[in-house]
């Protein structure tokens, strides 16, 4: 493929957000896109829909991210690209799994 077409294939692509979990006290993120996840960028919501916590996840092995939060709450995750694409996607914060 030529750059240009890796570009416009990227544009009609937004990266896709696999899975949101906690685990051993940090929130990991799954997300991929068919060109590159640039940032993700969490949030921490309390009970009223309201931002308690934000902030970068840094990007672990492979498609995965990471982020160590300092409050309970709603998780929601925004994934981008190269391109600008942005995709939001939101989980409820439980107990600790692992």
């Amino acid at each position: 493929m030529s750059p240009y077409n890796i570009a416009l294939s990227n544009w009609f692509n937004p990266p896709v957000i696999h899975k949101i979990e906690r685990k051993g006290g940090r929130i990991r993120i799954w997300a991929s896109d068919n060109v590159m996840v640039t940032s993700m960028q969490v949030m921490i919501l309390d009970d009223e829909g309201k931002i308690v916590e934000k902030g970068e996840a840094l990007r672990g092995e492979g498609d995965w991210w990471e982020y160590v939060p300092g409050a309970e709450g709603k998780v929601v995750v925004e994934a981008r690209d190269l391109a600008g694409n942005v995709v939001r996607e939101e989980e409820t914060m439980g107990m600790d799994s692992g």
